[in-house]
């Protein structure tokens, strides 16, 4: 066979090279801006969270709650600091942000308005102290937190001789 027979009988190959190697450059360097370039400031925090009333129901929807968020609160003793999750994901996640070393860790829940609920009105786990370190996540069991979202003694009729969590 010769040499003309044979590149009618190969197809030429398009021209895909050049527009393929400029994307996956573009997509190599937007992936290290995005993603390559953090470095962890300490540890994370994995929780899952359940509510249930005082009137031992169940809480699945916190739209029926005055709950906005869940607090996470950490003390290493130095820096006190929070993080916020929306109440109805039951799971959350921190940013590698937390202090390294013995870390005090508890949760509460948080009103529409930002302010943490009274006190009276919830029963959370004692803190639970973990040791934190960088660059590692920590995970928490499943955390129950019992909220009164009505009057024990006279259900139906609000919170009057009690505190309701986030009571307005």
């Amino acid at each position: 066979m010769n040499r003309k027979a044979r590149r009618a009988v190969e197809p030429s190959e398009p021209c895909r090279r050049i527009p393929t190697t400029v994307w996956r450059i573009c997509a190599t360097i937007v992936c290290l801006g995005v993603h390559g370039c953090s470095e962890p400031s300490g540890g994370a925090v994995e929780l899952s969270w359940a509510l249930r009333s005082t009137l031992d129901r169940a809480i699945t929807d916190c739209a029926d709650t005055p709950i906005k968020k869940i607090r996470l609160q950490w003390d290493d003793g130095m820096s006190p600091s929070w993080h916020s999750f929306p109440c109805d994901d039951n799971h959350g996640v921190t940013a590698f942000n937390v202090p390294t070393g013995a870390v005090a860790l508890s949760i509460a829940p948080e009103c529409q308005d930002g302010a943490l609920a009274v006190p009276e009105s919830y029963q959370a786990p004692p803190p639970i102290v973990r040791d934190v370190v960088l660059g590692q996540a920590v995970t928490l069991d499943a955390l129950l937190l019992v909220v009164r979202v009505d009057d024990p003694a006279a259900p139906g009729t609000g919170c009057v001789a009690h505190p309701c969590v986030c009571a307005p």
